[in-house]
């Protein structure tokens, strides 16, 4: 079962380069079936054949290598997006929760 076997990884025990080379292989399978899909269909079916709603901290990474995604090649990619995030915060108003639907007072 891949959900246990990448809890498994993520802990680091002894013996884990051994479990990280099954979880890989069951990853691959996954992508494999995963990317041969109708882009837009749902994918709930295949996490419920594999038994599955994560691959870990390590496995996630290894899948997402897989599928191609991976970090921008833009060193200065992440310093422009937190710079974005600091200007479209401040560009709130203080109570801008305030207008959600859900909204709870801070206590």
């Amino acid at each position: 079962q891949s959900q246990p076997l990448a809890t498994l990884v993520d802990l680091e025990l002894p013996g884990c380069p051994k479990l990280e080379v099954c979880l890989l292989s069951r990853i691959k399978q996954f992508a494999t079936q995963w990317l041969s899909r109708d882009a837009f269909g749902s994918v709930s079916d295949l996490m419920f054949t594999w038994q599955i709603d994560n691959f870990g901290v390590f496995g996630t990474t290894c899948l997402f290598k897989e599928i191609g995604v991976s970090r921008p090649l833009d060193a200065d990619f992440e310093v422009r997006a937190r710079s974005r995030f600091k200007d479209e915060d401040a560009a709130r108003s203080h109570d801008w929760r305030q207008d959600r639907f859900f909204y709870k007072e801070r206590v």
